[in-house]
């Protein structure tokens, strides 16, 4: 009986957790701040916080944005559970001086995401060839991080 409700304790936690996870895909074509809730659409999971927009673990996605897209995102710094590009647009996030850290990172296509003023930390790179793993930046021409081959 006691492993039983160590099985049913573990379930509901683990189910607990993957509900807490929610994934956002930003559909703002033209840029714009990070937690204007307008900018993103809940894909999957659940959005815990209520805000609409992803932070505390929850999972970042910029696809089908237009090729000749280049998007300003402000207040982008959060601590996320992925972070993913695919596609050919430039994301630029503008970290304010502050961190974005996430637990994986990826970049499929020719697209790029562009760091300003700020630290960008991911926990791994599911994309091979990204550039960097970490940067700072604050000058006029930031890192670059692409899926491009060096």
């Amino acid at each position: 009986m006691a492993s039983l409700v160590a099985l049913y304790l573990a379930l509901v936690l683990n189910a607990n957790d993957a509900a807490a996870q929610a994934t956002f895909q930003w559909i703002n074509n033209t840029g714009g701040d990070w937690t204007n809730n307008s900018n993103w659409l809940l894909i999957s999971g659940t959005d815990v916080g209520g805000n609409g927009y992803p932070d505390n673990g929850d999972n970042a996605i910029f696809a089908n944005l237009p090729s000749t897209s280049t998007l300003t995102i402000t207040n982008a710094d959060q601590a996320l559970g992925t972070l993913a590009l695919s596609g050919s647009a430039q994301v630029i996030l503008d970290l304010g001086g502050n961190d974005l850290t996430t637990g994986a990172f990826s970049v499929t296509g020719t697209g790029l995401i562009r760091i300003e003023d700020g630290n960008f930390n991911p926990n791994s790179e599911t994309s091979p060839t990204a550039r960097r793993k970490s940067c700072r930046s604050s000058r006029s021409v930031p890192p670059l991080l692409s899926a491009a081959a060096l």
